[in-house]
């Protein structure tokens, strides 16, 4: 049992310091329906921003409104979780978005919102 114990201690120790301190602070959104998407930037830096009604949990300090986060859609990442989070707000499900700890103030938005990286219809 000493070995078990021992063993689980240590494997705690080990992803305490491979993970980056970084991702303690990001924030996202767990179980809740999208309540808006806007089209905010200029032609050449569009962002998509999505606002929750419940909020986005924790988050940087840069985010100085956390009900929404954003996503560029320039790239072809961006692109596709526009078209997954669209789905999910016609349809009316829940979705979950794991922050990435960084900010972005889109032109036309005027706060700075945290960035997204992941995202899952629920």
């Amino acid at each position: 049992m000493n070995n078990l114990k021992t063993f689980y201690v240590a494997a705690a120790l080990v992803l305490a310091t491979v993970m980056p301190a970084s991702s303690a602070f990001a924030g996202g959104v767990s179980g809740q329906r999208i309540s808006m998407i806007n089209i905010y930037g200029t032609s050449t830096t569009p962002y998509a921003v999505f606002s929750f009604d419940g909020g986005t949990s924790s988050g940087p300090a840069c985010a100085t409104w956390r009900g929404a986060m954003a996503i560029d859609i320039t790239t072809t990442r961006g692109k596709a979780q526009l078209q997954l989070l669209t789905t999910a707000f016609l349809s009316g499900k829940n979705v979950m978005l794991t922050g990435t700890n960084a900010c972005v103030t889109p032109a036309g938005f005027g706060v700075a919102v945290e960035t997204f990286n992941y995202v899952t219809i629920q």
